[in-house]
């Protein structure tokens, strides 16, 4: 990274317990990407678990994502910028998750 760069991380993780319909999982996401150059690159973990009646069955997954730029934001970019920036990020990794990872698993 060069100086004044700036990676911001994003951790996203859900948890679902239901031993009544006796299974759990687990989704755990991380995406990185640099403000000054635009890299954003990530990865997804996912773990599901079923048990019944002395069977037992795990699915554990994870994938990288390719890396892609988005837009770049400096520290004097209006508030404006700066939002429309963010929801640009937010729609990557929406489609990364719907695509890369969700078309894969069915």
């Amino acid at each position: 990274e060069g100086e004044g760069d700036e990676t911001i991380t994003i951790l996203i993780y859900a948890e679902r317990i239901d031993l009544h319909n006796h299974n759990v999982g687990s989704w755990k996401s991380c995406y990185a990407v640099n403000t000054s150059s635009g890299h954003l690159s990530g990865s997804v973990s996912i773990n599901a678990h079923t048990f019944e009646n002395g069977g037992n069955v795990q699915l554990h997954s994870s994938m990288s994502l390719d890396e892609t730029n988005s837009d770049c934001i400096q520290t004097n970019d209006t508030a404006e910028k700066r939002l429309i920036w963010a929801k640009s990020v937010v729609k990557q990794i929406q489609a990364w998750e719907d695509t890369e990872v969700m078309e894969k698993l069915t």
